[in-house]
């Protein structure tokens, strides 16, 4: 089975839940053959059920780890499902994914909670970075940074998520009036990769 992975990727407030949950509900065009799965922010649910006492820096490695291994379970989890239902190729959004626990750790620290060697430059197939709006959001209820703290991770992210470039496939979409107009930024950038018109 062919599996195609796209990241959605960018600082906090940037557009990559809003636009995930419009592609997801966006009309398409696929062959009966073919699968599309958008996974959601893995952070987000383990903060929606983390315990204040319990957010420390010395806790940062232990929530990265179980963030990057629920990432890699729920991937494989949408792969193996697919392939179960005979699907051919599988196409995969998932909102972040397993770079953005580097972004939070030195790298010594990131490769331990990863289980590693060195950074996965090549475990996605296209990245979409959002860049701008490093602003709270109703998507952002769990964010605890200040202001000043989200645009240091913001520009953390983006030299995070910016060394694939010589990997795989790296599509910056920049920062835009309207939220429909970063979502048709996107439409455009996931169909000229995949060659064909999934998004209409």
């Amino acid at each position: 089975m062919e599996i195609i992975k796209i990241a959605l990727a960018g600082g906090p407030g940037s557009g990559k839940t809003t636009v995930c949950s419009a592609l997801k509900n966006a009309s398409t065009m696929l062959p009966e053959d073919t699968a599309l799965v958008f996974l959601p922010e893995t952070a987000t649910f383990h903060f929606s059920h983390r315990d204040p006492v319990l957010t420390t820096e010395e806790s940062i490695p232990v929530r990265q780890h179980y963030i990057f291994s629920s990432q890699l379970l729920t991937e494989k989890t949408a792969e193996d499902t697919a392939h179960a239902c005979g699907k051919k190729r599988l196409i995969m959004i998932t909102d972040r994914g397993i770079l953005d626990c580097a972004v939070y750790l030195e790298y010594k620290d990131f490769l331990k909670a990863s289980g590693l060697n060195g950074l996965p430059l090549d475990h996605y197939d296209l990245v979409l970075f959002f860049t701008g709006g490093a602003d709270i959001t109703e998507d952002d209820t769990y964010r605890i940074e200040s202001d000043e703290e989200r645009r240091i991770l913001a520009d953390k992210t983006y030299k995070t998520w910016s060394q694939v470039k010589d990997h795989i496939s790296f599509k910056e979409i920049p920062q835009q009036d309207t939220a429909e107009e970063k979502i048709r930024e996107a439409k455009l950038a996931i169909n000229t990769f995949l060659k064909e018109t999934v998004f209409l």
